[in-house]
């Protein structure tokens, strides 16, 4: 399966903070990346939209294809 994590860069992960439509998991382990600071992580079992990420502030981090990452 192909998983799909982004970094939540305006909150935590939480209810209404992230898109629910293919939800793996969460993490709440902060990181600084970049320049930026990263809330946590959400992981999905698809891509999301443009539209998704601009408006949860998301940015796509890694993509695991068959367990090793793209």
């Amino acid at each position: 399966m192909n998983t799909y994590t982004y970094a939540l860069y305006e909150r935590p992960p939480g209810p209404g903070c992230q898109p629910m439509e293919g939800l793996i998991s969460v993490s709440m382990e902060h990181a600084l990346r970049g320049d930026k600071f990263s809330w946590g992580t959400a992981t999905y079992n698809r891509q999301l939209t443009t539209e998704e990420k601009e408006h949860y502030c998301m940015e796509w981090i890694r993509t695991l294809i068959g367990g090793k990452t793209e």
